[in-house]
């Protein structure tokens, strides 16, 4: 049962809309609150901030399906068998999209005089990741531009919201579904990689060979003698 101080009129209601999650919230989440770092510099001796990346390395990357693995790869589409090899490919110009976002080309089967064309389904070279979810809204402070929210719904925050990508990399994923192009080759050899600097770096390391037990036994057998 309901109170006067329950329901979409309350307080709490009200406060919810005004301090709610948004869309756009991640655009103003981008700096953390940290001290700025400082150096010398070396032309008068003064301390300077540092700037812990090149300007360019700010701004945000190019939209390249290389580099971003959650979206999908229309450079050419192919028919795949249960396997997922892949069996035909087909140039962009060949594919046609039905409403309901599927991919397909045209092919005539039958024989010279009985001929009719059906439509044999295809797909991206790389799929769109299933946990990967797009938004385009109107930009905050300027509404006659978009923003484009990009989501990756197989991790959330510690406050259970999906994951905002942003304008985030993502050079490979193993939580891609379908994993056609999930790129873990790349996670494979980053791997090995880092073992085999671990395994350098021990090899390198001085083997102290020093017995402690062995020389507090001889300066005892010297001081006797």
């Amino acid at each position: 049962m309901t109170t006067n101080r329950e329901g979409p009129g309350a307080a709490s209601a009200v406060r919810h809309e005004v301090e709610g999650p948004r869309i756009t919230d991640a655009l103003y989440q981008a700096f953390k609150n940290e001290p700025t770092p400082m150096g010398m510099d070396p032309t008068d001796g003064l301390p300077k901030p540092i700037v812990s990346q090149a300007w360019k390395d700010a701004q945000a990357p190019d939209l390249d399906p290389s580099r971003f693995v959650c979206m999908s790869d229309c450079s050419s589409f192919v028919e795949r068998d249960e396997w997922g090899v892949v069996l035909n490919r087909f140039k962009p110009s060949e594919v046609q999209r039905s409403p309901d976002g599927s991919w397909f080309v045209e092919r005539e089967v039958g024989f010279a005089f009985w001929r009719r064309t059906i439509r044999v389904e295809v797909e991206p070279l790389r799929p769109q990741c299933q946990h990967y979810a797009r938004q385009l809204v109107p930009f905050p402070e300027e509404l006659d531009r978009s923003l484009a929210v990009r989501l990756c719904t197989a991790r959330r925050t510690d406050e259970g919201e999906f994951l905002d990508l942003g304008n985030q990399q993502i050079l490979a994923c193993e939580l891609r579904s379908p994993v056609f192009g999930n790129e873990q080759a790349l996670i494979d050899a980053f791997d090995e990689r880092t073992l085999a600097t671990q395994q350098e770096r021990k090899n390198n390391e001085v083997t102290d060979d020093f017995d402690v037990d062995v020389a507090l036994g001889a300066q005892t057998t010297t001081k006797g003698t």
